[in-house]
């Protein structure tokens, strides 16, 4: 069963150390003389320590492949994830599996007696960790700084005995590894080449909610991909599981347009009406779909339609705008009211989209003033291809003609963000 082992030194001096992989390892060569030879190198005084070295030889040169094909130092495949148990200085730290590098110490030199040792690194080596529940920030061996410093959870690669057996010729036991270890810390201290950041922590203590944050977290699923390594159309759905891609998943500011080819993502990719006005940076759309008319004047009886305008919109909302001066051309004797209004093609008025102008002449007059009417309205009609007309007309009253001008107009804006 894997353990938490919490070391009293921290390897103070791997960050400064200078990384060299293990590059030596033993020519296994046969006496061909012998059909039933065994290696010459069996009956070798230090033949244990060869072995020693080249089984780390081997781990290194497992880890260097993985990290040719990710280009990863280090990396989180899944779990280690640091989450805060409500109301407490506690976290869980959820199972995962990790590719560390590990620091190892082989022979080097055998022309001394005994030989002397070097220290190298084993590439990536692999690290299992368990569930851990509820851990104390605060009383960990290193303390976490509860000063609303940041601090780093950090788990690393050791190797302690778990099973023993004596020694066959002398006193003593041998130490043997049955599962892999680890040194997991949580404190303010650079992480270093060895360590594999889970996650950091902010806590001011007293089962305040702490800060968590995994944007240290190194995963091979954010490995960076060069163009050049990715057939055309080799990206499909059974390639990614059903909802596994969620916004929580997607940091904030994460896929800009740098990271998008030019014409990669067209219409055909947008469900309709996906893209909400909320979505879309303030004056990031600088086309208006929009339709206008316009007339020096002219006349008509009642009902004419002075001006019209088509325009094929989306199911957007439509916003009318019209502007006409009317004037009749007879002697009122009880005063008029003249109509005016908008329609949509030649069957449906818009709601609320016209105006009634009233005068009234006691006793008679002549009418001969111009007044200059607007008319300002909006309509969500379903989307389509639509004519909207501008009509104009006597109601009531002895007029027979209406004349309009100069300066009419109508216009059809589509409202969009």
């Amino acid at each position: 069963m894997k353990k938490l082992f919490v070391a009293a030194i921290l390897f103070l001096t791997m960050a400064s150390v200078c990384r060299a992989n293990v590059n030596k390892h033993l020519n296994p060569s046969y006496d061909s003389e012998k059909s039933t030879a065994i290696p010459v190198v069996v009956n070798d005084r230090y033949y244990a320590q060869d072995l020693i070295r080249d089984q780390w030889y081997g781990q290194d040169r497992s880890g260097l492949i993985l990290k040719d094909m990710t280009g990863q130092s280090q990396m989180i495949l899944n779990g280690g994830l640091v989450t805060q148990n409500p109301d407490t200085d506690t976290v869980n730290i959820s199972s995962g599996l990790l590719y560390v590098p590990y620091r190892v110490r082989v022979p080097d030199n055998f022309a001394f007696l005994p030989p002397t040792v070097t220290t190298r690194d084993v590439e990536l080596i692999r690290l299992e960790i368990p569930n851990i529940s509820s851990l104390n920030v605060i009383l960990q061996l290193f303390p976490a700084a509860i000063d609303g410093s940041v601090n780093y959870v950090k788990v690393e690669y050791t190797e302690v005995g778990t099973a023993t057996r004596t020694y066959a010729l002398k006193l003593g036991t041998l130490q043997y590894e049955v599962s892999p270890y680890y040194i997991l810390t949580i404190d303010t201290r650079t992480p270093t080449a060895y360590q594999a950041v889970l996650g950091t922590v902010i806590s001011t203590g007293t089962h305040a909610p702490m800060t968590l944050s995994y944007s240290n977290r190194v995963s091979s699923y954010g490995i960076i991909i060069p163009p050049d390594s990715i057939p055309d159309y080799s990206i499909t759905t059974n390639k990614i599981a059903n909802n596994s891609i969620t916004a929580i998943k997607i940091g904030s500011n994460v896929i800009t347009h740098s990271q998008i080819a030019p014409q990669t993502i067209t219409t055909a990719e947008i469900g309709d009406r996906q893209i909400s006005s909320s979505k879309i940076i303030e004056n990031s759309v600088s086309v208006i779909l929009s339709s206008y008319n316009y007339s020096n004047g002219g006349a008509g009886v009642y009902g004419s339609v002075i001006l019209s305008t088509t325009i094929t919109t989306d199911g957007s909302p439509v916003l009318l705008l019209a502007s006409l001066g009317i004037s009749v051309d007879t002697a009122l004797l009880d005063g008029i009211d003249v109509l005016t209004g908008i329609s949509r093609d030649d069957n449906t008025n818009v709601p609320g989209c016209g105006s009634e102008y009233r005068t009234d002449f006691i006793g008679g007059g002549t009418w001969n003033h111009t007044v200059t009417i607007p008319i300002i309205c909006t309509e969500v009609p379903p989307a389509g291809t639509y004519t909207y007309k501008l009509r104009a007309g006597i109601y009531s009253g002895k007029g027979t003609f209406i004349n309009w001008g100069p300066g009419v107009f109508l216009s059809v804006i589509e409202l969009k963000r």
